[in-house]
This record gives C-alpha cells, structure tokens and sequence, in this order.
C-alpha cells in the first residue's frame, strides 16, 4: 500500500493494510500510522523526504524537532515506536558507544546530529542502524549524482 502526503510515504503490503488502525499525516514532513501487529500496537512516525537539511534555517529545524517531539508525546505509552526517516543529520563514526547512537555510522557528525542524537536521548530512543558494525559499502543509504560523495542519512 502507498499512502502519500506531500513527500513522506510508507509502503506496505497490500494484504497487511486490513491491520492499519490508525491513520495522520501531521504535516508535509511527518506521518503517523498505528499498526495491530498482535500482541502489541506499533507505531510508525515516518519522517518525509529532506525533514531537516543542513541548509535549513535554525528555526526551520528548531520547528520541526517540536512538532516530532509532540508527536512522539502523544505516542500511545504501551505501543511499540518505530520511527524512521530521511533525516539528514550526520551521526558519523564514533570511538565510543553514546546513549542513543552507536559507533557504527558513516563519515562525520554534523551540526543536525547533534540535535537527532538530542531527541533520541529525550525520548529514551536509539539509532539502531549505528549500533551494528557492517561492511563500508553497506553504511552510507545516498550517493550524490556525480557518484562520489556518499552519506548516510537514512535512519531507523
């Protein structure tokens, strides 16, 4: 199934949408859908396409972390979260394991990590795709159209 909102999508099996129990695109860049997966209720906050660029005004950014923080507050408190997106920031290699990020990113950390690794540790979140070592070839999630600046800026 493909349900859009002005950039931010999420597919599922056609047979799995009967298990759709609930249904908000909050803006152009977020959207929420719970999922009866039995036993346990998830909830996907999907973040849409650009959420927050490095390019963006301070206040753009600082808008839309306010409005994920609302919307993760007003996560059902027994559903499982999933959230995951286009996000942007560069949370990059570290020596050592932080609370909400792992060592395992791609290149280096940038300004906007900063604030995903903020908000993760705000909501008692973490970054599953740095916790887990993997081939270089396997890290960065885009590769620029001249193929030689690659990132990893996708994140669950």
């Amino acid at each position: 199934m493909d349900r859009t909102h002005d950039g931010v999508v999420l597919w599922m099996k056609k047979e799995k949408t009967g298990s759709i129990v609930g249904y908000e695109p909050v803006n152009k860049r977020i959207l929420v859908i719970r999922i009866d997966a039995k036993p346990r209720v998830i909830t996907v906050v999907q973040v849409g396409l650009y959420a927050s660029t490095s390019n963006a005004c301070e206040e753009e950014v600082d808008n839309f972390y306010e409005k994920l923080h609302e919307v993760i507050g007003n996560t059902h408190k027994k559903d499982v979260l999933l959230k995951m997106g286009d996000f942007k920031p560069k949370l990059g290699k570290r020596m050592n394991k932080r609370e909400a990020v792992g060592m395992y990113g791609f290149g280096e950390f940038n300004r906007i990590g900063e604030q995903l690794e903020e908000f993760c540790q705000d909501h008692s979140l973490i970054e599953q795709n740095t916790c887990f070592e993997k081939h270089p070839r396997s890290l960065y999630t885009r590769t620029s159209p001249n193929l030689k600046v690659r990132n990893q800026i996708d994140y669950v």
